[in-house]
């Protein structure tokens, strides 16, 4: 997928063997972290007939993957049918509860079931993941390596928007924006300005409830063991 690449981009993707699809619609800036982006994943998996397929992978331009890191995933997934989504990790990031950002794998069929397309949202990487949790399904993070040329961001300006998007229980969120702040002042309170002035309204009411949930039993277990080391 070409969202603005430059170079004869198409010809080197070509003569590699693999198809060449160019998002119709040009743009300067960057789209990344930004909920447009997700326009662009839609349009290249429109080109796919995504029925004939056990698993497809979303991978960004700038990630390397190690080389078996596709069949570690793969290998995991079917294994558990009950995981829908799972990825590797960026090396140097540290290994995350959930999948984040690029090298997701999903289950072909649970995606034509639940979801067809990515919302348009700044949430729109996020929301599969909590969907498919509230559905009974599983989410996880395999031990694969990946390494990226551009950092991904744990916390975000943006993020705030996330949040309210996805409807998380307040006291989860300021506890996530306080983090930041210590982390990254800059970066966390332009989390807790995004937050708090945001107008995204949650995607999905309906599984609200289950991330709230989510969160309050996360946040009763970080408590036990801050209070199993004291």
């Amino acid at each position: 997928m070409d969202d603005g690449c430059e170079g004869n981009v198409s010809e080197l993707v070509e003569n590699m063997g693999f198809r060449y699809v160019r998002y119709p619609e040009m743009h300067e800036e960057s789209w990344a972290g930004r909920p447009e982006l997700a326009k662009v994943v839609n349009f290249g998996l429109k080109n796919l007939d995504l029925s004939s397929l056990d698993f497809f992978m979303i991978l960004g331009g700038d990630t390397v993957l190690e080389r078996e890191y596709a069949e570690k995933v793969i290998d995991k997934m079917k294994r558990n049918e009950k995981i829908v989504i799972a990825s590797g990790y960026v090396v140097d990031e540290g290994k995350p509860r959930m999948p984040r950002g690029t090298g997701r794998f999903y289950r072909a069929k649970w995606w034509l079931k639940y979801l067809r397309e990515f919302p348009i949202a700044y949430s729109w990487e996020s929301y599969p993941l909590y969907l498919a949790m509230a559905e009974g399904y599983e989410v996880t993070v395999v031990d694969a390596k990946m390494y990226v040329k551009r950092r991904t961001q744990r916390y975000k300006p943006t993020y705030g928007h996330i949040m309210r998007e996805l409807g998380y229980w307040p006291p989860y969120a300021l506890a996530r924006i306080a983090l930041a702040i210590i982390r990254n002042p800059i970066v966390g309170l332009k989390m807790l300005y995004t937050y708090i002035t945001s107008p995204c309204e949650p995607i999905n009411k309906e599984i609200v409830s289950f991330i709230r949930k989510y969160q309050k039993k996360r946040a009763k277990e970080v408590i036990k063991r801050c209070l199993g080391l004291c």
